[in-house]
């Protein structure tokens, strides 16, 4: 059950990833864009990609039950 429920959370993270490439597309091709706009989809993109690797983690974690490592994960 766990370990779908991370299944879900990574497919949710594609979604963001696919969502953020979109708009760093539309900005590209737009002229004058503040670039505290950009930095901040810049952020947006690695949160996701340390928040993807965290549960990456986790996944990997619950499929050897290491309960230590989960329990520090969620904590």
């Amino acid at each position: 059950m766990a370990e779908s429920l991370v299944s879900k959370l990574l497919e949710s993270f594609d979604e963001l990833e696919r969502c953020i490439e979109m708009t760093k597309d539309v900005l590209a091709q737009k002229d004058g864009v503040p670039t505290d706009v950009l930095a901040r989809v810049k952020q947006y993109s690695d949160i996701v990609a340390k928040q993807r690797h965290l549960a990456t983690d986790l996944r990997d974690h619950l499929s050897s039950e290491n309960w230590e490592e989960v329990g520090r994960h969620v904590r």
